[in-house]
């Protein structure tokens, strides 16, 4: 096959153009008055400076089809009607694919991105593993919030300690995130010589809005602090839950008072911290 191929290229680039074109006729003779079903061609063209091989069916078939082997019967189709090329089994490329129209499929794998939390992508469109699992719409992970100035103890639930305007807040990836959730105030000295046992809850919302003390939900059992009697005493109020909210989204958290609360609880803290961590789903 080879070598027809070779002797027809030659002769179509040494002969004069005359002889190229009866050539041509000739050879386009051929396939027509052959009986095969299928006819093939080999040419030069001395234009484009290319080979070429032509398979050609008859009129009474649209789709035109290379099988590969007579006992493995693989075949490459092109559908005539359809426009457009099928391989009946399994494609793999060792190069690089450069698509020009839409690529699209029912499944796709790439074995470079595997377990990546994160997706980035270059300005060449060129994918890869991010390094920035920040949460829902790439919002941090992690939140540290601190009331320099927070409210007084008052025995009750209905008191807001955590009162500065922005709220202890986190964005979930999933409904299966779970959110840390870690408080801690003190005071170096109590305003009482009374006894007294200083207790705080927290509370939450799940859809963005700010959480009320008197209205939104408790996160696990109140904080209770340390015991004092005299005001050279000093106090701290500290606690750690594992939060599941149930919910892909904003969560905000604040800090209340507590029933719990016993004795002359009028304490006021010198500050009041709130660490939040997304632990993952």
């Amino acid at each position: 096959m080879s070598n027809t191929l070779s002797i027809c290229s030659s002769f179509l680039r040494s002969s004069h153009p005359l002889q190229r074109v009866l050539f041509r006729i000739t050879l386009s003779l051929v396939i027509v008055l052959s009986t095969s079903t299928l006819a093939r061609a080999y040419y030069y063209d001395d234009e484009t400076n290319r080979s070429y091989e032509l398979i050609e069916g008859s009129e009474g078939i649209s789709d035109i089809s290379l099988r590969f082997g007579q006992t493995l019967g693989k075949y490459l189709t092109y559908y005539r009607d359809e426009g457009f090329f099928e391989f009946d089994d399994d494609l793999k490329i060792l190069g690089n694919l450069d698509v020009k129209g839409t690529a699209s499929g029912y499944a796709l794998t790439v074995s470079g991105l595997r377990n990546c939390d994160t997706i980035d992508s270059n300005a060449q469109g060129v994918l890869s593993c991010g390094t920035d699992d920040g949460g829902g719409s790439g919002a941090s992970d992690t939140g540290n919030f601190v009331d320099s100035n927070p409210a007084a103890f008052t025995d009750s639930n209905t008191t807001e300690l955590f009162n500065d305007a922005t709220k202890p807040n986190i964005v979930t990836d999933a409904t299966t995130s779970t959110v840390l959730v870690s408080v801690h105030m003190q005071g170096n000295t109590s305003n009482t010589a009374s006894d007294a046992f200083l207790a705080s809850r927290i509370v939450y919302t799940t859809d963005g809005s700010d959480p009320a003390c008197n209205s939104s939900t408790q996160l696990g059992v109140p904080m209770i602090g340390g015991f004092t009697t005299a005001t050279t005493h000093p106090w701290q109020v500290s606690g750690t839950f594992l939060h599941a909210p149930g919910v892909a989204g904003t969560i905000k958290y604040t800090v209340c008072t507590s029933t719990v609360s016993t004795g002359t609880a009028t304490d006021t803290p010198e500050a009041i911290h709130v660490s939040l961590v997304e632990l993952g789903e």
